[in-house]
């Protein structure tokens, strides 16, 4: 156990240093590992923490020098490739990400659009369909009323009842009004005045 505890430390150093951690978090992350360390090591076996107690003060101003030089490495390099501009193959990169997205954007509207077309010409061809079926329904109901009328002898009758035309037959004169005088078309009245008496 304590062997694992000794190695511990060394063994996550590496592994922290591959991460992208800001140097003033790796720092603090050394310290919190090796304090804890420490405490595992003091609880386990009190004589082995003494000893080690003088080494590790002595390796840790070594290990601040390293860390800050290291952290202002880091910083350097951070703030060269934030400042310097990109190259053509980053910038060769962000185009085709760009167009990439582009593209797939103009396939779903595709999908869509040829989705609503296809939508559209079910709702045409049942709209003709439904037209077609009510003029075939109109003309069935007009050959059924032609036949309900043929079969009843409804041409130019009426239940037996003749045609009367309103108009007089050919060849013959108008007739004239009843009371009316054959001869003349008018009347003529004779008004005598005799003593004041009137005579027709």
């Amino acid at each position: 156990v304590n062997m694992a505890i000794f190695t511990f430390s060394d063994s996550i150093q590496p592994v922290l240093r591959r991460l992208d951690i800001k140097p003033h978090w790796m720092f603090a992350l050394s310290n919190l590992i090796q304090s804890a360390v420490q405490t595992a090591i003091s609880l386990l076996s009190p004589d082995v923490s003494a000893q080690l107690h003088v080494q590790d003060v002595a390796t840790s101003v070594g290990q601040r020098t390293s860390v800050s030089r290291e952290s202002g490495q880091s910083e350097i390099e951070i703030v060269e490739s934030s400042s310097r501009p990109p190259s053509r193959e980053e910038r060769r990169e962000e185009r085709k990400e760009y167009l990439n997205t582009i593209i797939d954007a103009n396939d779903k509207l595709r999908e869509k659009l040829i989705a609503a077309q296809e939508e559209l010409k079910q709702h045409l061809i049942s709209a003709i369909a439904q037209t077609q079926h009510m003029r075939e329904m109109a003309t069935t109901a007009s050959s059924l009323v032609s036949s309900a009328l043929l079969a009843n002898g409804v041409t130019a009758t009426w239940r037996g009842v003749p045609s009367r035309s309103t108009y007089p037959p050919m060849g013959f004169p108008p007739l004239s009004p009843r009371g009316s005088n054959l001869g003349s078309p008018t009347k003529n009245h004779k008004i005598n005045h005799l003593d004041g008496h009137i005579s027709r």
